[in-house]
């Protein structure tokens, strides 16, 4: 079971892989009215979504955190 985290300019991601199948994938986006990434708003998103996406991802994956053999992270 491979617990994926996505943490880059504008996207917050988990994904939980086994044995090839995605069992989830859930993400947010920071998004801006105008102009480009500001990186000190994106990171405070990204803390504000964190623990929702990840309880949401491990719920559609239906599993229990304790069955995570493995993290990956993505973090640009």
């Amino acid at each position: 079971m491979i617990l994926g985290i996505e943490c880059t300019a504008h996207t917050f991601g988990i994904g939980i892989v086994e044995k090839g199948k995605i069992l989830a994938n859930i993400k947010d986006m920071y998004k801006t009215e105008k102009g480009g990434i500001v990186p000190m708003e994106s990171a405070k998103h990204h803390r504000q979504v964190a623990e929702k996406i990840y309880l949401e991802a491990l719920k559609k994956a239906g599993i229990k955190e304790g069955e995570i053999d493995t993290i990956a992270i993505s973090n640009a």
